[in-house]
């Protein structure tokens, strides 16, 4: 088996998907952030009236929704912008007549690459404490308690990157953010984190860069 390639292996950020799928007939809201959409029509909702809705709650804003789907649903709901890479709150719809239900759901998580990627470093780490007693036998003996992990990357500065803009808006917002490591064999490693550092390199002589350090705040998950 050859040694997996740095040059292969790339960050990427994930975007939260969620699904709404009606049942019967009749008309209902959504909620998120506190703001609520007018009623809407189950049965003739389009993904594109739909996608106005949501865009047009302050919880919410322009662009930072995509939907797509049939007419009268499902429809699938993916968080981007101003809100891609974050751990989002549920859609909540109610509101409803007619005898219609709702059901929110959660979608695949779509992942994108983080553009002018230069290296990244996963950080696993366990804490223990020590059980050294006299039963020993002279040796240090630790018990494992806590682990954690940290990602590390960095890359060229491209402002109208998707996954910069995302990385960024989280951090002004103190915002957690998913982020996915994949090796060339497609395993991958992901999870929830904050943060902690997001510097931009702008040197005199040189291409601009970004390092961003991101901390584990979730269980890091290997598939």
């Amino acid at each position: 088996m050859p040694a997996v390639s740095g040059v292969t292996a790339l960050v990427k950020v994930g975007n939260e998907v969620q699904i709404l799928t009606p049942s019967g007939s009749g008309t209902f809201t959504v909620t998120f952030g506190g703001q609520t959409t007018g009623a809407l029509t189950a049965s003739t909702l389009t993904a594109a009236a739909l996608q106005t809705a949501l865009t047009g709650l302050t919880s919410i804003g322009a662009s930072n929704v995509s939907v797509a789907g049939s007419t009268g649903g499902p429809w699938t709901v993916t968080f981007q912008g101003a809100l891609a890479g974050q751990n989002v709150a549920t859609l909540v719809c109610g509101n409803f007549t007619g005898g219609l239900t709702v059901a929110t759901s959660q979608g695949t998580t779509v992942y994108t690459t983080a553009g002018g990627q230069r290296k990244a470093k996963l950080t696993r780490t366990t804490k223990d404490v020590d059980s050294t007693s006299k039963d020993s036998a002279g040796w240090e003996e630790n018990i494992p308690t806590f682990r954690g992990w940290q990602l590390d990357f960095d890359g060229l500065l491209l402002e109208t990157d998707a996954d910069f803009l995302a990385l960024e808006a989280a951090y002004l917002n103190n915002n957690q953010v998913l982020l996915e490591l994949v090796t060339p064999a497609g395993h991958s490693y992901s999870g929830f984190g904050t943060l902690s550092a997001f510097p931009v390199d702008v040197p005199h002589d040189n291409v601009a860069t970004i390092s961003c350090t991101v901390k584990g705040t979730t269980v890091l998950t290997k598939v």
